[in-house]
């Protein structure tokens, strides 16, 4: 008896050893070392600073004091239009990739409406923003082996001029609504914008939106989405325009919002709604949760 009861327990805890780990490869999607940057915007202490969790420290300046409001997961930040509010990442992030993903909690205010918000992106790279309270536009300026073979000319809206951006190219997703409003303004929508060497899309809250095919456009095999001089911006401040005080500033809070060099499908789109950036397991958890280090933009920029 002893010894069947013996085969039986060690043949129980091998099934659960089995399943556990099927399960932990069912639930390993996403590989993290996919992950350019990633902003949990939880860090309420360092209010100066953005935190980068994907241990490739990514950090961001934040340009004026923010609020910090109850997130989707955690803190989020909110960005106030009267104060100008954006964050700088100090770097081109959004160059030279040959796909992409970004993904944001947005929460958007209902008083709020400019004609464009700002809400992650690359002046003439890659541009992600809401247009007129109808709109959710994913605008980028890819480079193509039709580019390279020809002479480079200035984007007309380039004050500084553009290394590559002879064309752009646009995918829209129409907010649901009345009148195409965004008909849940004041709460909380999990955006995405995805592109390949194929197609550019937005989904919201992981339904799939109308697609641009990339490869259908007659410009060549695509390269990749480009290069800027410019860095890569959170909540406006430039990225629509290259001047610091572009009038594209975010109204409303932002979380859990991260830039992965391949483009993911609508599964783990879903996976990040449900379980939150966390559950890919960042790499940069060397760098202490808010509450336990108090870290300041200089120690940050000088690699600490």
């Amino acid at each position: 008896m002893k010894t069947s009861a013996t085969w039986f327990t060690l043949t129980c805890i091998g099934l659960i050893g089995v399943s556990l780990v099927f399960t932990n490869m069912g639930s390993a999607e996403i590989d993290p070392t996919n992950v350019v940057a990633a902003y949990l915007f939880d860090n309420e202490e360092a209010d100066d600073i953005l935190i980068d969790w994907s241990g490739n420290r990514n950090h961001g300046e934040i340009n004026r004091k923010v609020d910090y409001v109850e997130g989707k997961f955690g803190k989020a930040i909110h960005f106030d239009p009267g104060r100008k509010n954006y964050i700088d990442l100090g770097k081109p992030l959004l160059n030279d990739l040959q796909e992409f993903t970004i993904v944001a909690w947005v929460n958007k205010d209902a008083e709020e409406w400019a004609g464009t918000t700002g809400i992650v992106g690359q002046h003439d790279v890659i541009e992600w923003y809401l247009s007129r309270r109808s709109t959710l536009m994913l605008m980028a300026y890819p480079l193509t082996e039709t580019h390279k073979k020809k002479d480079v000319h200035k984007h007309p809206h380039d004050q500084a001029g553009c290394l590559n951006a002879k064309i752009c190219i646009s995918a829209l997703l129409k907010l649901p609504g009345p009148d195409f409003k965004w008909d849940d303004e004041e709460s909380w929508v999990h955006l995405a914008a995805i592109g390949d060497a194929a197609i550019m899309r937005n989904t919201r809250n992981a339904a799939r939106g109308v697609q641009k095919r990339v490869n259908k456009l007659n410009i060549g095999p695509l390269t990749s989405y480009g290069s800027s001089i410019y860095s890569t911006k959170i909540g406006g401040g430039g990225i629509l325009a290259p001047a610091e005080a572009g009038p594209d500033f975010f109204s409303g809070a932002i979380d859990e919002l991260a830039i992965f060099n391949v483009a993911l499908s609508l599964d783990d789109i879903k996976t990040l709604m449900a379980e939150g950036l966390e559950s890919i397991g960042l790499l940069g958890q060397a760098v202490e949760p808010a509450g336990k280090l108090a870290v300041t933009w200089g120690e940050l920029k000088n690699g600490r």
